[in-house]
């Protein structure tokens, strides 16, 4: 059975399915020709939202809307919204590059300069969207992409089509069942469902450890295991992977993954300002940080060694440290969430 034969004789006069991109949790991710405009576009098919819920396809479709308002260059284009058997697909632009996550399969480990360069511009993305009271709610290296642009590269988010629009409920595919991805999900996401501004903050941390460490902050055998650590246990210190970070990179990291929302940046823009002093070898805005230990060499160069890939888990202290007992958090997740699902990647 050929692609063809998963979509309709009118949806193929539109867009013509060439192959599959990759697939995930939610959905599967198509390259298409849209045949009207000439040009390829990215196809994500949600094939686990409950069809026989039309309030719920509603309220995605409108969210939906609402996220392809957002016009920015660090941002995939959302070019359109519609349902094809019942499942809700969206159209994005095709972005030639690959996603970051690629990039650390092969990789393992960035570099602080160039770690830094995608943090950057991937905060302008929430910085604009959450002035428009847009939250992403599940940024991870698989919804980064990264542009060819010559000898460089530009990172695009992708997915705001499951962003949550503030003063709304946020959208469920079924009864037990939330976005996100539990790698890089907020404590506050896991326990209440909320999405703040600080909430994508904390996912870009976890994103910016990986980066740097070499894995994510948490790692465990299960779902619900990662869970438990995002709310108990304090995240590894970078410094312990690689002593030649700047103690200012190091600090900006473990303050986005904070456990209180409160606790972290205030704003996307408030982290930019940490993320350029580093880059310019500059003390960070309210920082106690006076010298910023191999800020030169970051400057200079953006290749060097790593020590170690092993990230220690020794436990410290810190603000935000939860109360949540292990056995608390295991009553709230288990009794919360029947099964989490993760956001499928290009």
């Amino acid at each position: 059975m050929g692609l063809s034969a998963t979509f309709s004789d009118e949806f193929q006069r539109r867009y013509q399915i060439e192959k599959i991109l990759g697939e995930g949790g939610v959905g599967r991710v198509y390259l298409a020709r849209d045949t009207e405009l000439a040009r390829h576009v990215a196809i994500k098919v949600l094939i686990y939202v409950d069809r026989a819920d039309p309030v719920a396809r509603q309220r995605f479709e409108e969210e939906a809307r609402v996220c392809a308002a957002l016009k920015h260059p660090n941002i995939v284009p959302l070019y359109h919204v519609g349902s094809e058997g019942g499942c809700p697909y969206l159209v994005f632009e095709f972005v030639e590059g690959q996603d970051l996550a690629r990039v650390l399969t092969t990789k393992k480990v960035l570099d602080a300069k160039r770690t830094l360069a995608i943090a950057a511009d991937v905060l302008e993305g929430p910085a604009y969207a959450h002035a428009r009271k847009v939250v992403h709610r599940d940024l991870k290296p698989g919804n980064i992409l990264l542009r060819e642009a010559g000898q460089s590269e530009i990172p695009m988010i992708l997915d705001f089509g499951m962003a949550k629009t503030e003063n709304r409920d946020r959208f469920q595919t079924r009864q037990g069942i939330v976005l996100g991805t539990p790698l890089y999900l907020a404590p506050e996401a896991i326990m209440d469902g909320r999405s703040l501004p600080a909430t994508d903050l904390y996912s870009l941390g976890c994103v910016m450890f990986e980066c740097l460490a070499g894995r994510p902050p948490f790692l465990a055998a299960t779902d619900l295991a990662v869970l438990e650590l995002h709310l108990e246990k304090p995240p590894p210190r970078l410094d312990e992977v690689d002593k030649s970070l700047p103690k200012a990179l190091v600090e900006l990291v473990d303050r986005a993954l904070r456990k209180d929302p409160e606790d972290r940046f205030t704003a996307a823009e408030e982290m930019l300002a940490w993320v350029r002093a580093v880059q310019e070898g500059r003390p960070p805005p309210g920082s106690r940080t006076t010298r910023l230990p191999g800020s030169s060499a970051l400057a200079a160069s953006g290749s060097r060694s790593r020590q170690s890939n092993t990230v220690k888990t020794a436990a410290r202290s810190g603000p935000g440290a939860p109360t949540l007992g292990v056995t608390g958090a295991r009553a709230v997740l288990g009794g919360r969430f029947g099964w989490l699902l993760g956001g499928a990647s290009l």
